[in-house]
């Protein structure tokens, strides 16, 4: 388990920068991504225009984006095979992989509105008691679900629907979500997490002592650039790296 989970991590950091090609259009679509939802994010007052965009297009466009990208993901580790065909197909199988995280997607969104709801009650408790306990205990249960659960569930899903079909996904449901939780699935999820994610932590939140607010906010920016590059070749690992074992294994 071990041997083969570092096997593939390794493999797959490698075509991360053999195949330069995909890396870099993957790149270029997590940039259109992160625009957009800073568009989304950060408009208020708006045009008639803005807010059809903001209401319309721009949640579709994210949408696209985003799948395009995990199937421009788990699609690197073809040997061979150009950037070119890879992005067409990534278009191609986009919309398959949205409709198979369906579930996952109201998964998520019933977690976290309902976790809203508790999160309130406990917060209140906590202020009446004085004791933090529960809170912290649904505060770690929520995090569980949605960062650590769903995703693992969310990339077997992907990654059977990109090799066997969308009805087979469904069919194999089950299957998928007990390969989710493998060993060297969780091993390789939760490696590449901790360490990409230290990493992206310290790059925002260390700060550095300096006389001009220009160079603080200078280094402010390029610290959050490159923390928004380490996720981004974090998840791409973690991607490949699914994908690269469950080849090896087929």
């Amino acid at each position: 388990m071990l041997k083969d989970a570092i096997g593939s991590m390794f493999s797959a950091f490698r075509k991360i920068f053999t195949h330069w090609g995909a890396t870099l259009i993957s790149f270029l679509l997590y940039a259109v991504l992160i625009a957009v939802l800073y568009f989304l994010i950060t408009t208020r007052e708006a045009t008639t225009l803005q807010v059809v965009l903001s209401v319309a297009v721009l949640p579709v466009a994210a949408l696209i984006v985003f799948f395009v990208m995990q199937a421009l993901g788990l699609s690197f580790v073809r040997i061979g095979v150009g950037p070119g065909y890879l992005l067409k197909r990534a278009f191609k199988d986009c919309w398959k992989l949205m409709v198979i995280s369906i579930p996952v997607i109201v998964i998520a969104g019933l977690v976290i509105h309902y976790a809203g709801r508790l999160e309130v009650y406990l917060t209140s408790d906590y202020y009446r008691t004085g004791s933090h306990l529960k809170l912290s205990v649904f505060t770690w249960a929520r995090a569980i679900v949605l960062y650590f659960i769903l995703p693992l569930i969310a990339v077997q899903l992907w990654i059977s629907t990109m090799r066997e079909g969308i009805a087979t996904a469904f069919r194999g449901f089950l299957r998928s979500m007990i390969r989710a939780f493998s060993p060297a699935s969780v091993l390789i999820y939760v490696t590449v997490s901790l360490v990409f994610g230290a990493i992206a932590w310290l790059l925002l939140f260390t700060k550095t002592a300096v006389a001009s607010p220009w160079v603080e906010l200078w280094l402010l920016g390029s610290r959050l650039a490159v923390a928004l590059l380490v996720i981004f070749l974090g998840w791409q690992l973690i991607l490949g790296s699914m994908a690269e074992m469950t080849t090896a294994r087929a």
